[in-house]
């Protein structure tokens, strides 16, 4: 018996039906399928989206099941952003310098690796491009979503950028990557960091979970201060994102990460444009509060 064949799989290989994912482990409370799902029911296409929720050793089937004819591909998330990069069969520049894969796309039998967060990241930044050349960025956190947050940020010529993470040895191979100056921190370097900083980004996985405490800890943000964060929970903002709202700061968070990657992984899975006021309407409707973003989302 296929583990990864449904009765919905019996259906659409009778049809011109095309599927595509979420690849995860624990996502029940993901946005993606709300996202997409409004993005295709807006643009009318014969498609649909659903998760697959595996662990460690289920991930494998879950790749190769991408690689089906009737497969557009797939949202990636942690823990297997960069397993999806090593299981691709070609990456494009954002996912090689993320060493990350938040999408893949499928045609042929072949994968190919994108990087949808950089693409998110850097429409928010854009709108912010004067207040961020020439400024100070701490990014926090030295995964794939924080090279996403670095090239997007380094684009626009900051005066300093500093990677703080707990992962010395990661923060430092990362800033290897980039052709400028990054200042590798450590946490206990933020009160030094905090007070300039014009962008802080949280690229770490800090705010899922009910209990999670805000990355900066009690450190306080200066009003208007620029907060990205990557991170969100469906049922109250995170930490840091209440952290920014009582400080006074401009926020993007998590929910308006979701939105703002919708462009383009619509793009890369189906080909199309994405109706993003769709997309807007169902995500505040699924979780029952508007994103906070200081740039319009629709």
């Amino acid at each position: 018996m296929n583990p990864w064949r449904s009765e919905s799989d019996e259906r659409s290989s009778r049809s011109e039906t095309r599927r595509a994912f979420l690849v995860g482990e624990g996502i029940a409370h993901a946005l993606a399928p709300v996202a997409l799902t409004a993005a295709i029911e807006a643009a009318g296409l014969d498609a649909v989206y659903e998760l697959l929720d595996v662990g460690p050793e289920g991930v494998a089937g879950a790749f190769e099941r991408l690689r089906r004819p009737d497969c557009a591909g797939a949202n990636v998330t942690m823990p297997y952003k960069g397993l999806a990069l090593e299981t691709a069969d070609r990456a494009d520049d954002a996912a090689v310098l993320c060493r990350a894969a938040s999408v893949l796309s499928s045609a042929g039998g072949e994968l190919t690796a994108h990087n949808a967060d950089a693409f998110a990241l850097a429409a928010a930044l854009a709108g912010r491009a004067e207040r961020i050349a020439g400024g100070e960025v701490v990014i926090l956190g030295a995964g794939g979503a924080a090279g996403a947050a670095l090239a997007s940020a380094l684009a626009l010529r900051p005066r300093r950028l500093a990677l703080v993470a707990r992962r010395q040895a990661q923060a430092v191979e990362l800033a290897g990557r980039v052709d400028a100056a990054v200042e590798v921190a450590g946490f206990d370097d933020l009160p030094r960091l905090l007070p300039s900083a014009d962008l802080v980004v949280n690229a770490t996985a800090l705010g899922m979970r009910q209990e999670d405490p805000s990355p900066l800890g009690d450190l306080q943000l200066a009003s208007g201060t620029l907060v990205y964060d990557l991170v969100y929970r469906r049922e109250a903002p995170t930490a840091l994102a209440e952290a920014a709202i009582a400080a006074d700061a401009e926020l993007c968070d998590g929910v308006a990460h979701v939105i703002l990657q919708a462009p383009e992984t619509f793009r890369l899975l189906f080909d199309a444009d994405c109706d993003r006021g769709a997309v807007l309407e169902a995500v505040t409707a699924a979780i029952g509060r508007a994103p906070r973003a200081w740039i319009a989302l629709s």
